[in-house]
């Protein structure tokens, strides 16, 4: 009974502290302090993913061809966004002789606490790129600094240019840094199909 007694006299006490003018009038405070002054609208964040955002869409293709000027491979990306919007995942196809073979799969993000966009992806041999790229309006040139860590454990740094070229087409290079300066060694051009959907 005592025990019984305690809770009634306890839930008496917290209805009375709930609903007394004093507890009211430190409700009524609180909400007017929690909403932002007049006029004042939430400001979304910027993405910084959005400054290569128009990679994503259709596929980008290119040839490999030999020194005949027949194609030899066909490459294809495809650059998707994910759910939440703070991936962009890509992955390459070489087409040799009408037969696909999946070769690099990846993503681009941006890491908040280095502020860059990088990137990370293997390919089919079981290599591993990482990297960060920068895009420069003003010339409309994305550049991306990446090491290819080999199965054997050593490295390659290497740059990559990726220049606009209108809306649906681009040039990119690879390139090996040797004794200080910046060398091309490979380089295609691509352009963007659209699927008709």
């Amino acid at each position: 009974m005592r025990l019984r007694s305690m809770w009634a006299t306890l839930l008496i006490l917290i209805f009375v502290v709930a609903f007394s003018p004093s507890a009211r009038s430190a409700a009524a405070q609180s909400s007017t302090i929690a909403k932002p002054p007049a006029g004042m609208a939430p400001v979304s964040a910027l993405n910084p993913l959005d400054a290569i955002a128009w990679m994503k869409g259709g596929t980008w293709v290119a040839e490999m061809k030999d020194k005949d000027g027949k194609v030899t491979t066909r490459v294809e990306t495809r650059i998707r966004g994910s759910e939440n919007g703070h991936l962009m995942k890509f992955t390459t196809v070489f087409v040799e002789n009408n037969h696909p073979h999946l070769q690099y799969e990846g993503v681009y993000m941006y890491n908040p606490q280095s502020k860059q966009i990088e990137f990370y992806y293997t390919d089919s041999e079981g290599n591993y790129t990482r990297g960060h790229a920068a895009f420069a309006d003003a010339t409309r040139t994305l550049t991306q600094d990446f090491d290819i860590v080999h199965t054997n454990g050593q490295a390659d740094t290497l740059r990559s240019l990726v220049v606009r070229d209108g809306d649906d087409a681009y040039n990119w290079n690879v390139m090996s840094n040797k004794s200080g300066e910046w060398k091309e060694i490979f380089h295609l051009h691509y352009a963007r199909e659209r699927s008709a959907e």
